[in-house]
């Protein structure tokens, strides 16, 4: 029987890679994203957004694009699923962030 979700409802890695097929969503292999990294992910069908941002004490922290900071990565996929989740398997990098971006000044 093939397993279609992790445990705590997140989607499998190879399931979001084909839900995102037609989008550019490419795992997050290195942690250590840099501020500007868009992310991007897919949830019953609605595609979700997230930018890397400094945080108010020099940390980092995940925006989605309604305005929303989170301390981590699965924070922000919880927020977005109703449920805890791995969100480094949750969120993907968007092309062209492959590359980490460049200094924002």
């Amino acid at each position: 029987m093939k397993k279609t979700t992790q445990e705590g409802g997140c989607p499998t890695e190879e399931e979001m890679a084909e839900e995102t097929r037609l989008s550019t969503w490419h795992p997050i292999e290195d942690r250590n994203l840099a501020p500007g990294t868009r992310l991007v992910a897919r949830y019953k069908k609605v595609e979700y957004h997230a930018t890397v941002v400094e945080g108010e004490k020099g940390g980092l922290c995940y925006r989605l694009d309604d305005g929303r900071e989170f301390k981590s990565p699965s924070a922000a996929g919880g927020a977005i699923t109703g449920h805890g989740c791995n969100g480094w398997v949750f969120w993907g990098l968007v092309a062209g962030e492959l590359e980490a971006p460049e200094s924002l000044e």
